[in-house]
């Protein structure tokens, strides 16, 4: 509580909404009768708490490796993939990331350092699963979504540029492809094609006889 005064252990039972009450919005002190002191909070406050904790640990293994060209992708616990990164592309996302952790602090939610770091990470694939704003933005204020926007945008702006597939080149008018294995593109096209060409050799055979 911020005055510190602390409820006791008979508290629990005697003024037991007050303690509910006090945990629900802050923090409530409650010592026992060996002087134990105990905190009551909501569980969202301590999962958040442990959250920013572990980002914390994350930033600092980070910071740390911004001295070493080439760190252990361990030592950078959640970030590891930014191992093989240049100096400065790490010291921008040391950047980011305090300011996502700032923000996760002040609305109450790790969301804005999660979605930074999975933002940031390489995803061969992510054109197959388009980000899910309406999703990710889901309960939070205006301002509040303006900031992970923010946030979501360094995160994009962050990540190594992907190599474009390269192109097939284009075929000359007037000239034919051969088919791709397994078909045609029309269906029982070689069927037809066979059939004709047996036509055609049965009929040359016939005027070869004719003419014998």
């Amino acid at each position: 509580m911020a005055d510190g005064h602390a409820f006791t252990s008979s508290d629990l039972a005697s003024r037991r909404r007050e303690v509910l009450d006090a945990s629900r919005t802050g923090v409530a002190l409650v010592r026992d009768t060996d002087g134990f002191l105990f905190a009551m909070m909501p569980a969202k406050a301590v999962a958040l708490s442990e959250s920013l904790d572990g980002f914390n640990q994350t930033l600092r293994a980070l910071i740390g490796s911004l001295q070493d060209e080439s760190p252990h992708p361990t030592s950078l616990g959640q970030v590891a993939f930014a191992a093989d990164w240049s100096q400065a592309r790490r010291q921008q996302l040391v950047a980011d990331l305090a300011e996502a952790i700032s923000v996760a602090a002040s609305i109450g939610d790790p969301a804005p350092v999660a979605g930074l770091i999975e933002m940031s990470r390489p995803h061969p694939v992510r054109g197959d699963v388009p980000f899910d704003a309406a999703a990710a933005f889901a309960g939070l204020s205006a301002a509040d979504q303006a900031l992970l926007s923010g946030v979501r945008r360094q995160a994009t702006a962050n990540r190594p540029p992907q190599a474009k597939p390269a192109r097939r080149p284009a075929t000359p008018s007037g000239a034919t492809t051969a088919p791709a294995e397994g078909g045609w593109g029309r269906k029982g096209a070689p069927a037809k094609l066979a059939s004709k060409a047996a036509a055609a050799k049965k009929g040359t055979k016939r005027a070869a006889g004719a003419a014998g």
